[in-house]
C-alpha cells in the first residue's frame, strides 16, 4: 500500500487541478476512498490553491493599481509637457514680435527674418515685409532708398535726422530711415 501512496501523492497535484484523465481520476479516488493520509494531503493541496489563488489575486490588483497608478503619472508627464511646450511657444511668438517691432519696425517677425534673410543672404536689393504702414527692408544704402523714392515719383523735400519728407505734388510721404552695416529699413509714417 506505501507504495500506491507514493504514486497517488506524486498524481495528486494534478488530480487537485483535474489535469488527469477519468480513469486516472477514479483510480485516485478509490485509493482516496481508503487511505487518509492521502485524503489529507488533497486537503492541503486545495488550501495551498486557495492561498495561491488569494495571493494572486491580491499581486493583480496591486499590479492593476500601479498600472493605473503609473498611467496617471505619464498623463500629467505629457500635460505638463504639453503646457510647457506652448508656453515657450507663446514666449517664442511674443519675444519675436517684440523684437522684431523693435528692430524692423512690424510685429511679423516672420515677414522681417524672410525680409533680412532675403537682402543679407539672397542679395536682393530691397524687400517689403509689411504694406500698412509700409516697411522694407534693404541693403545699407541711402543711395537706393533715395532712387527707391525717384522711381515712385517722389521728391525729397526735407529730412529731420531719419525722417524724410517726399512729396510727389499732391501727396507727401514721411519716411524713417535707419540703417546699420547689416541693412537698412524704411518706415513710413
Amino acid at each position: 500500500m506505501r507504495n500506491e501512496c507514493n504514486i497517488i501523492r506524486d498524481i495528486l497535484p494534478l488530480y487537485a487541478d483535474k489535469m488527469v484523465s477519468a480513469d486516472t481520476a477514479s483510480f485516485v479516488e478509490e485509493h482516496l476512498i481508503g487511505c487518509a493520509e492521502c485524503r489529507a494531503e488533497l486537503e492541503k493541496l486545495k488550501v495551498a490553491d486557495v492561498i495561491e489563488a488569494a495571493v494572486s489575486d491580491a499581486e493583480n490588483d496591486d499590479e492593476k493599481r500601479l498600472k493605473a497608478f503609473a498611467g496617471k503619472i505619464n498623463r500629467k508627464r505629457h500635460i505638463v509637457i504639453s503646457a510647457f511646450a506652448a508656453v515657450l511657444l507663446i514666449i517664442f511668438l511674443l519675444g519675436g514680435s517684440l523684437i522684431s517691432s523693435a528692430k524692423f519696425g512690424t510685429a511679423n517677425f516672420f515677414a522681417a527674418a524672410n525680409g533680412f534673410v532675403q537682402v543679407t543672404a539672397a542679395d536682393r536689393e530691397y524687400v517689403e515685409i509689411q504694406r500698412s504702414p509700409r516697411v522694407v527692408v534693404a541693403r545699407p544704402d541711402y543711395e537706393l532708398f533715395a532712387e527707391y523714392m525717384k522711381n515712385r515719383g517722389f521728391s525729397e523735400v526735407e529730412q529731420f535726422g531719419s525722417q524724410h519728407i517726399f512729396s510727389d505734388g499732391e501727396r507727401t510721404e514721411r519716411v524713417i530711415y535707419y540703417q546699420n552695416s547689416y541693412f537698412s529699413k524704411w518706415i513710413w509714417d
